[in-house]
């Protein structure tokens, strides 16, 4: 993995790419036959095989948001979409987090990879450094994995991009910011104004570049004390859920609606109270494409890796 601190003297003499903004329709035919031809290797999938499949894969352009109050595995869950992006193709993978280290993610590649406990991976490491094949492939991975590890400017972050695409030879693939409170918003009185100015950049930056963006955010403290999360459960304006073309909210739910709880297989609700699992409820409120409105992941907390849920009836 490659950490980026850029001197901001530098950042700030790189100007934003412009982006073709007006298209002549005419001429739109050829332009979508070549976007068909290049889409499905330019798709990037989450690795949850159901939820894939009614999503079809996140598109280039689009914005994804998901919203959880804090410690819900909103983290976990974008670590584990960078993680089978990397699987997915060589293209580089922005990371811009205030949430984990440059340790925290490598360490996330090893779990996700070994599917060994984060005891085991520290222990190992500590006194008999793995070098097989596995490790390799995890060098490999992380080596088209870029991580800025501070607060940014919101429109610092394509100039990121550029920068790094240009010196490496290689296309961007995915962007994932975690979270949207860790950005430096711009500074001007009213604070919604400002997280409304740094969304509508970042929907922008999506759809400009082609590039798709994952996004995480808290919610408000209001909103995470025991209530089900709506569309309109972001910290902040109303402009996180207006920006996204897909939301998202995540929650660890510490009882099981009763309507459900029977469709539950038994060792999941065992795994449960034996407290090796998490449950979660990942819900669609805005969506683009097909029908995918409720989603149980399950995160494992020996190697925190999220899998789905798979209910019977």
């Amino acid at each position: 993995m490659n950490i980026i601190d850029i001197n901001q003297k530098n950042l700030d003499s790189l100007k934003p790419q412009e982006y073709e903004s007006i298209y002549d329709h005419a001429k739109m035919r050829e332009r979508y036959i070549e976007y068909a031809k290049n889409l499905q290797k330019s798709k990037v999938y989450l690795g949850l095989p159901n939820l894939d499949k009614k999503m079809g894969g996140l598109r280039p352009g689009e914005l994804m948001t998901i919203v959880g109050p804090t410690n819900t595995g909103k983290s976990a869950l974008s670590m584990g979409f960078m993680y089978e992006a990397a699987l997915q193709d060589e293209g580089l993978i922005f990371c811009f987090s205030t949430e984990n280290s440059c340790y925290d993610i490598y360490e996330r590649f090893l779990l996700r990879h070994l599917n060994w406990s984060v005891e085991d991976i520290e222990k190992l490491y500590s006194t008999n450094p793995i070098h097989d094949s596995a490790a390799q492939k995890i060098i490999e991975l992380v080596n088209n994995v870029y991580a800025v590890i501070k607060k940014v400017k919101p429109d610092d972050i394509m100039k990121y991009v550029q920068y790094i695409s240009q010196l490496s030879g290689k296309s961007p693939r995915l962007i994932i910011v975690d979270h949207l409170q860790g950005l430096k918003l711009p500074q001007i009185n009213n604070k919604a104004d400002s997280l409304d100015m740094t969304m509508q950049y970042l929907k922008e930056c999506a759809l400009h570049s082609g590039l798709p963006i994952i996004l995480t955010a808290h919610v408000s403290r209001e909103e995470a004390k025991g209530k089900v999360l709506s569309l309109y459960s972001g910290k902040g304006s109303g402009e996180i859920e207006n920006s996204s073309q897909i939301f998202f909210t995540l929650e660890n739910l510490r009882e099981l609606p009763e309507d459900v709880k029977p469709n539950f297989h038994i060792s999941v609700l065992q795994d449960w109270h034996n407290q090796e699992i998490e449950i979660l409820r990942f819900t669609a409120h805005k969506t683009k494409r097909g029908k995918y409105k409720e989603n149980w992941l399950m995160l494992n907390n020996r190697n925190l890796k999220i899998d789905e849920i798979l209910l019977t009836t």
